[in-house]
């Protein structure tokens, strides 16, 4: 059997431990990266919905009921609510990674 020198085992371990600390990150940025696709798909469809929501504040005064069947409101939805459905079954494991809180806020809107 060998004895293991010391300067070996701790220059091992200078080089190994880093790269084990990199791992759980790179698997964590791997899967924010998918989180802030999600979220890049989002922006567009925030603009829809809030453009519409506007439609509507100015039609109101013109008619009760500018979309009775809110056929313009279920474009969106079907657009809106798989998407926020897939941004909420994933977990942000970084502070960028958080469009959570406006799919959280759309999915409960009119």
């Amino acid at each position: 059997m060998s004895k293991i020198d010391r300067r070996a085992l701790v220059a091992g371990a200078a080089t190994a431990l880093p790269a084990l600390a990199a791992a759980p990150a790179a698997a964590a940025d791997a899967a924010d990266a998918e989180l802030l696709a999600l979220g890049a798909q989002l922006e567009p469809i925030i603009q829809a919905w809030l453009a519409q929501k506007i439609i509507d504040e100015q039609e109101r005064d013109l008619h009760p009921y500018p979309d009775p069947e809110l056929t313009r409101w279920s474009a969106i939805h079907a657009r809106l609510y798989p998407l926020v459905d897939a941004i909420l079954s994933r977990e942000a494991h970084t502070d960028q990674a958080q469009p959570e809180a406006r799919s959280v806020a759309l999915r409960s809107s009119p």
